[in-house]
């Protein structure tokens, strides 16, 4: 279909009737919100140009817009001589009167430009101004001519390889307005270049990667009620698609983007433990793999622990040792921002436990190398000049096999001013020879213990299990519950007793998960005199990590099942704390 058929009259006017009031709207926010002004603007994609005569009208000096020869030059809303037609199909070919701009703007176009060009288009925006106002259909949004249709992660990792970083600030204050488009609603988003942030944005931090997908409910009910269903994927699968961009830092899945109207598919459903096993999710994710799996420990790859190994090398200054769904994420990120400490490029090294564990036990920490291999080609791929220390660490995290002298090495990569440790969660869950080793390693060792409601835990765990498998029955995620190495990650007593066996007292930190979420300022008052070591905190302040928002079929029967199954956990930690009993109800 040529641009004239998707674009008629009617198009245009009704473009430049919702779009100019739209831009009115956003582009007033934008200017009290902003710490510089912007007199120069450019958009591509403009159409007639509605929102480039919005910047006009506020206040804009100097105004260009670019987009297909096939526009109307009588129906553009700015002068003529600001209009410059270009393909943006092959963004290598746009020409423009000038270079940069204060303000570029693209807005509801990229998802009609081919997949393949995507990189290119949001380069050119990039390289124009250091700020961008953009928005692009999510998947199944529907509309004319669109190939591309992607999740706002999507677009936020190609920003990204160009160091710009999302503030989701528009929409919250658009939200409700009837002026603006739903579109707009939906998908506006402000990217600014990393090095511009403190002068442009200077009370705002950068929206976390995995909150900018919402949908606004005017889009939920045009979905609803669209006819002409014809989906070739399963739910699940457009699940698994959007998300793997949540934990990606490079595109996954050439191809995705092709607009479809949606339908809702039948879901073979997985209603026990030996259908999910086989599952092609089995297969496909560590997740379903490390929760199906059984205990099996084994030191046979752990060394006998003499003098000159505890010698040699560097070790770590402390853990945090989980538990896992307790914040630990969290922690791991504000940790990665101290000028006094290091933690290693990637979370959860996985040593001890895979000493400790056999290859394909639970709480192994298989996935290591694979998280490696992926933060290092994302590191090759996003910088063009890495710098050969950073770059000598991400190698030597790839290595597949390790031993005292691999990971003590890790560490000596940390300048010597600073305090280093690491993160695994699946520590808690060593046997105790793995926590003797540790000891071994460093005997002044401290170790952060972060506990959170047996239930809600385990909970958090079957949901991000079903993210990962949404055809799983209520009786399967209750099967999955009731195997021996999900119920040991809730087995506090056993935790807490085996590495207070090992360690004094005063070397573990025992905090809760609870208390984290409601008081993150005391929670971090008490790292920081634990470690002894002043931890800032203010851009990850009230940001606690992957919190999920997914709501169980039959999450009531699940819960009544976890209560039962944890009632003497929870009964033994109360004896041992009695305030746990305001903090954990059940």
């Amino acid at each position: 279909m040529s641009h004239n058929q998707l674009y008629n009259e009617q198009f245009y006017d009704k473009q430049s009737e919702e779009s100019y009031q739209s831009a009115l709207s956003v582009i007033t926010y934008l200017k009290s919100t902003l710490s510089s002004d912007f007199d120069s603007v450019i958009d591509f994609g403009c159409g007639v140009a509605p929102w480039l005569a919005a910047a006009s009208e506020l206040g804009a000096k100097t105004i260009y817009g670019t987009d297909g020869d096939y526009v109307p030059r009588d129906r553009l809303l700015i002068p003529e001589e600001c209009f410059f037609p270009n393909d943006l199909s092959n963004p290598k070919s746009v020409k423009l009167p000038i270079s940069r701009f204060d303000l570029a703007m693209s807005l509801e176009v990229a998802e009609h430009l081919p997949e393949s060009t995507a990189e290119a288009f949001v380069k050119k925006p990039c390289h124009s101004a250091d700020i961008v106002l953009f928005s692009a259909a999510i998947p199944y949004q529907g509309g004319h001519g669109h190939v591309n249709e992607n999740w706002p992660e999507y677009w936020a990792l190609l920003f990204a390889e160009f160091n710009f970083e999302p503030f989701d600030i528009i929409r919250p204050a658009v939200w409700n307005n009837d002026k603006v488009c739903w579109w707009y609603k939906q998908n506006i988003l402000l990217f600014v270049k990393q090095d511009k942030v403190t002068s442009i944005l200077p009370d705002y931090t950068p929206t976390p990667i995995e909150q900018l997908s919402v949908v606004h409910p005017e889009q939920y009910l045009v979905s609803v009620h669209r006819n002409n269903h014809d989906i070739k994927r399963r739910t699940g699968q457009d699940v698994n698609y959007w998300a793997s961009l949540n934990k990606a830092k490079s595109l996954p899945n050439p191809n995705y983007g092709t607009e479809f109207s949606y339908v809702e598919d039948e879901i073979i459903e997985i209603d026990s433990i030996s259908s999910l096993y086989q599952a092609e999710s089995y297969q496909s994710s560590a997740v379903i793999k490390d929760a199906l799996s059984n205990i099996a420990n084994s030191a046979v790859n752990a060394p006998s622990l003499n003098e000159e190994e505890l010698i040699k090398g560097r070790s770590p200054d402390f853990l945090c040792i989980g538990v896992q769904k307790s914040a630990t994420t969290w922690l791991y990120k504000v940790l990665q921002n101290q000028t006094d400490v290091w933690v290693p490029p990637i979370k959860e090294l996985n040593f001890f436990n895979a000493l400790y564990f056999e290859k394909n036990s639970a709480y192994s920490g298989f996935w290591r190398r694979e998280t490696a291999l992926n933060r290092l080609n994302r590191a090759l791929t996003n910088n063009k000049n890495i710098d050969e220390g950073w770059l000598n660490q991400l190698i030597h995290l790839t290595r597949e096999k390790i031993d005292s002298q691999w990971y003590k090495k890790l560490f000596s990569f940390a300048p010597k001013h600073k305090l280093v440790g690491e993160i695994t969660p699946e520590y808690a869950m060593l046997p105790i020879e793995g926590i003797k080793h540790v000891y071994a390693m460093n005997p002044k060792l401290k170790v952060i213990l972060m506990l959170r409601s047996p239930v809600n835990r385990a909970l958090s765990h079957l949901k991000m299990i079903n993210q990962n498998e949404p055809s799983l029955t209520t009786d399967c995620l209750i099967e999955i519950s009731k195997k021996s190495s999900f119920f040991e990650r809730g087995n506090y007593p056993k935790i807490i007793d085996n590495w207070l066996s090992i360690f004094s007292k005063e070397q573990v930190m025992i905090s809760y998960y609870e208390n984290i979420t409601s008081d993150s300022d005391f929670f971090i008052e008490q790292v920081s005199s634990f470690l002894g070591v002043d931890i800032n905190f203010e851009k990850l302040k009230g940001q606690i990590f992957n919190q999920s928002q997914v709501v169980l079929t039959n999450e009531s029967e699940i819960v009544d099942a976890l209560k039962n199954d944890f009632l003497s956990i929870y009964q033994e930690m109360f004896f041992r704390d009695p305030k746990l009993k305001t903090l954990w109800k059940i």
